[in-house]
């Protein structure tokens, strides 16, 4: 009955949504809260990542909204784990908005039965339901480091969500150094970033991406779980400074673990990739 309720709540504000003020793609998102329910303490607060209030540290937003009787909510859970994992080394925040918990499944359960490692906040009042203006579920919504609502849609459409996040990550602005006090001697090279491969787990097909930081010979190599090395997907090869990207297609190994190792003139990287057939 509670669940007949809450749908029957969903579908009357989506009838008067025309007339009740909600955010739209290209509004700027007023703060707001949500409690915690796992994978963290307190509350979730969206401008704890708007880098003009904290200092500068800018972030992409990603929030999922589900309710636990939601099958197709539950069909997605894992792939957004998966997305959440390949991007948040590189700016991107994710959390879930859950609600109806218990039928059937706690917020604990969820995470834990979906291998959910990002928080989840408990949105039992529909505050973002509300808010957003969300006829149905699941829902995505993203939010760019302007505060600003850039991606607003009903279902699981992966690649128009990772291709939003993809842009809206590449429009967070670079850290400035103060050169008037700042000792250019002092100054250590970056590294370079070797990004989680995408898709992972994978089956056949995966990109690598990896941002070098000065010119350098390139060499990335595959490795299995004892050492071995499987295979050579760029050998020694001189690039740029910059963004990259190589499609690994290898369709004669076995499936399991990976190690991609990303070799430069100075520094290494390693990710794991899970390789399913």
């Amino acid at each position: 009955m509670k669940m007949i309720t809450r749908q029957s709540l969903i579908a009357i504000f989506w009838i008067t949504i025309l007339s009740s003020q909600t955010y739209q793609v290209g509004d700027i998102v007023s703060d707001f809260t949500a409690p915690v329910c796992i994978n963290g303490e307190g509350d979730f607060q969206l401008y704890h990542y708007n880098g003009d209030v904290n200092g500068g540290d800018y972030r992409v937003i990603w929030i999922n909204v589900f309710a636990t009787w939601c099958v197709p909510c539950q069909d997605e859970a894992p792939l957004t784990e998966t997305v959440y994992q390949s991007f948040k080394d590189q700016g991107l925040v994710a959390t879930g908005a859950g609600f109806d918990w218990n039928y059937p499944y706690s917020c604990e359960d969820w995470a834990q039965t979906f291998g959910i490692t990002y928080p989840i906040a408990d949105d039992a009042t529909l505050d973002i339901v509300y808010a957003f203006g969300i006829p149905n579920i699941p829902y995505q919504i993203i939010i760019d480091h302007t505060m600003t609502l850039r991606y607003s849609e009903f279902g699981w459409n992966q690649e128009a969500i990772v291709n939003t996040i993809e842009q809206l990550l590449s429009e967070i602005p670079a850290v400035e150094i103060d050169e008037s006090t700042t000792d250019p001697e002092s100054i250590i090279p970056q590294k370079p970033i070797l990004q989680n491969a995408y898709p992972n787990p994978f089956n056949g097909i995966t990109t690598i991406r990896y941002t070098l930081f000065e010119p350098s010979k390139v060499k990335i190599d595959v490795f299995d779980t004892l050492g071995r090395q499987v295979t050579t997907l760029i050998n020694d090869m001189p690039q740029i400074s910059g963004n990259h990207q190589i499609i690994w297609n290898d369709g004669k190994l076995t499936s399991g673990l990976y190690f991609i190792r990303l070799s430069t003139n100075n520094s290494v990287a390693t990710k794991k990739v899970l390789l399913l057939k």
